[in-house]
């Protein structure tokens, strides 16, 4: 608390055109440093590497042809559509690294921006632990990972809900659920605002339905079976592929004690619709309700990605402040789940050494449930998560 008080204090005596330009320069260092490194290392040896993936689906496209007809495509085409601007210039590591770098510094000003209205000082600070978590710049530079632009779209779409733009939302949201489906946390709160008509929440869902029929009819036309992988790849249906990431379940599953995919539909469904129901009920202010889903769902989901900690991290620190220990948790996940992914589970054979990166899934999940449990606890919501209206009315 002292280091957060020092923090404040210092933070105070800089202007907001200052904290602006601190939030940049500290995104600029990590990442340019990160990806200079990043240059220095052999990836020819690797036996996936994202960056030739996302090469090759971005030149199919600008060469005419059809994504996963064409190229091996797992993930929803929103995604690719995205990379064709780095594609444009250059389709290089280098170009996708200055990318993701551009939108991991726009993501942490959009955070800034959001949260300043409960206090610059504090808002700068967010916007910093944002920067320098290990999950947000490695994934961007040496990871060779795509997550910056799901964080984008996720804090792009929070933010046109908190201004109440729902039809922009809409249309946001609905593009982002083809680009990685993550924006599928925020949709809910547009469809049910409760003060909006029957006839509004109509337009919303016709504006969804027409982005979800533009991004997918020409592939369900062309190549379904190809096109469908990535849904059945979420839903957990493809056969040896139900768990993976950093998860608890995922390690389980090496040792044959994962449970049923039953399960997890079970209790992902009933924990989101019960939080859900606390904020149509106001017993939760949205941003709350919304956080305490995707953690929620970081804990119950078997397939985890270690670069997902983008969206925990998004939904989440707005509450660090008040929230004991959860700055601790953030760098602890990260650091963790890059271990995990990128060194134990390659090196360590099955058998009884599984273990150990299972004991660290256990402490992982212990600390996404105590975060869970803190958050419900609290007695008061930091002002910057509330929505514009609201302060406009005095709420």
């Amino acid at each position: 608390m002292d280091l957060y008080n020092s923090f404040r204090g210092r933070a105070k005596d800089l202007s907001l055109r200052k904290k602006v330009l601190l939030i940049i320069f500290v995104s600029l260092t990590v990442h340019t440093t990160l990806a200079a490194y990043s240059t220095t290392i052999d990836y020819s040896a690797h036996k996936v590497d994202d960056y030739r993936l996302y090469m090759a689906r971005t030149s199919t496209i600008l060469h005419g042809g059809i994504l996963y007809r064409d190229v091996y495509t797992e993930p929803p085409p929103g995604i690719v559509y995205i990379l064709l601007i780095p594609a444009i210039f250059g389709n290089t590591p280098v170009s996708y690294m200055t990318f993701f770098t551009f939108l991991n510094t726009l993501t942490a000003l959009i955070l800034f921006y959001i949260t300043k209205r409960g206090g610059e000082e504090d808002a700068l600070l967010l916007s910093l632990l944002f920067l320098t978590n290990p999950v947000v710049f490695l994934t961007a530079t040496t990871a060779h990972q795509d997550e910056a632009v799901v964080g984008f779209i996720f804090i792009v779409g929070l933010y046109l809900i908190l201004r109440g733009r729902y039809r922009l939302a809409s249309l946001e949201t609905s593009f982002g659920f083809w680009t990685k489906m993550w924006t599928a946390f925020l949709i809910p709160y547009i469809i049910l605002r409760k003060e909006s008509l029957l006839r509004e929440r109509l337009v919303y869902v016709a504006v969804m339905a027409a982005v979800t029929a533009a991004m997918t009819l020409p592939y369900l036309y062309f190549c379904p079976k190809e096109f469908t992988f990535f849904l059945r790849y979420y839903f957990l249906t493809v056969h040896g592929r139900e768990s993976g990431g950093i998860t608890l379940w995922h390690f389980l599953d090496f040792m044959n004690l994962k449970p049923p995919s039953l399960f997890f539909y079970g209790t992902l469904a009933t924990g989101e619709i019960y939080f859900l129901y606390q904020y149509w009920r106001d017993k939760m202010v949205m941003w709350r309700s919304l956080a305490a889903a995707v953690l929620w769902f970081f804990i119950f989901y078997p397939k985890i990605h270690y670069g997902y900690y983008i969206i925990l991290l998004l939904a989440l620190l707005p509450y660090a402040p008040k929230i004991k220990g959860s700055v601790i948790s953030f760098y602890l996940i990260g650091v963790l789940g890059i271990l995990q992914t990128g060194f134990w589970l390659k090196n360590i054979p099955r058998g009884p050494y599984m273990i150990y990166p299972l004991l660290v899934g256990v402490f992982i999940m212990l600390m996404l449930f105590y975060l869970l449990l803190r958050l419900l606890k609290l007695e008061e919501d930091p002002r910057g998560v509330q929505f514009w209206e609201d302060e406009d009315n005095g709420e």
